[in-house]
């Protein structure tokens, strides 16, 4: 292994754009190689780089000496991905969500971990400092009695594959609300029960049937209670995550954190500052410290057992009209 990590990327356009640009900002990274079938997508992250550029993600990690790979492509190609990067022995950063499904999602982990190499999952919003504060002053608002997260949106293109089940696994909540459901689960655990609803009636000039609006409502048998929203169908624009205990609340953005007491006078208010690319770079650098060290991920892939068991539940709420328990979809339930 160089002094410098060599990552090689797969997938430049959209999100990939930021992870090419979190390892050209991290101390200790060189982007060695991007792959994309699209071919302005490379030619935008690779014009005047000299950084190889390939069409096909399989000659890139055969030709060109790698420490470890970072993902960013469509759900159903998540498979081959995550099956080069175990039969090259490679460390792997992909995008969100785990798979499509709770089978898949055993089955990559089951690979990552027979393979030996570190499995991570980019769910960023563990990186960004608000969220991370709003964790470690949970305690400090006493018992939490209600906890909620919204994020809101508005697409503005064809869902394509997003669009349907078989390619995407699920919509709004399987794909953007991931980040939601992971932040609930990483302050307060995994819900002892679920119940959904979503609709998939806000667009007309577009043909899909994932859902494009969901509301979880959930439970703790300690009966702490809460909800979700999740829609990238409507304006304004907004992402927060609040708690409420009995001594206090706090609410945390990508902007920054508000903590009040009950009778709405700030205990601390700090603004997000330092940290670019929305967690980005402090990800792409703890991604670089796992793979130095042979520390597991903050987000490794099997804590993202949870998530899915969640989002699994979650549908599976909707089918049935029915509350259902998230714990027995994890692998260890036998579903």
């Amino acid at each position: 292994m160089s002094d410098d990590l060599r990552l090689g990327v797969i997938g430049v356009g959209g999100m990939g754009r930021g992870h090419v640009g979190a390892i050209q900002a991290t101390e200790g990274v060189t982007l060695a190689a991007v792959a994309d079938t699209n071919r302005e997508a490379l030619d935008a992250v690779t014009d005047g780089t000299g950084v190889p550029a390939f069409a096909d993600y399989n000659e890139m990690i055969d030709q060109v000496e790698l420490d470890g790979l970072v993902a960013i492509v469509p759900h159903h190609l998540h498979r081959g991905v995550v099956e080069k990067a175990c039969e090259a022995g490679l460390p792997l950063l992909k995008e969100k969500p785990l798979a499509r499904n709770m089978t898949e999602a055993v089955q990559f982990v089951e690979m990552a971990e027979q393979a030996g190499i570190p499995f991570m999952l980019a769910t960023q919003r563990r990186f960004i400092p608000s969220y991370a504060r709003l964790k470690e002053i949970a305690d400090n608002l006493g018992e939490i009695f209600l906890a909620r997260g919204q994020y809101v949106f508005r697409w503005s293109r064809d869902f394509a594959w997003r669009g349907q089940w078989e390619t995407a696994g699920g919509g709004a909540l399987h794909d953007m609300g991931y980040h939601t459901v992971d932040m609930l689960i990483w302050y307060l655990g995994l819900p002892d029960w679920v119940s959904t609803e979503w609709s998939s009636r806000a667009f007309d000039q577009w043909d899909y049937s994932t859902d494009d609006t969901a509301i979880t409502v959930f439970g703790y048998s300690s009966g702490t209670i809460g909800y979700l929203l999740t829609t990238w169908a409507t304006s304004p624009s907004e992402e927060a995550f609040f708690l409420h205990g009995k001594q206090g609340v706090a609410v945390a953005d990508r902007s920054g954190i508000r903590h009040t007491d009950l009778a709405d006078n700030v205990v601390e208010e700090i603004p997000t500052s330092g940290e670019g690319g929305g967690g980005l770079h402090a990800q792409m650098a703890h991604f670089a410290h796992c793979i130095r060290t042979g520390e597991q991920p903050l987000t490794a892939a099997r804590t993202n057992l949870e998530n899915m068991a969640f989002i699994e539940a979650a549908y599976r709420s909707a089918a049935e009209e029915a509350r259902v328990s998230p714990k027995d979809y994890l692998p260890e339930a036998g579903a």
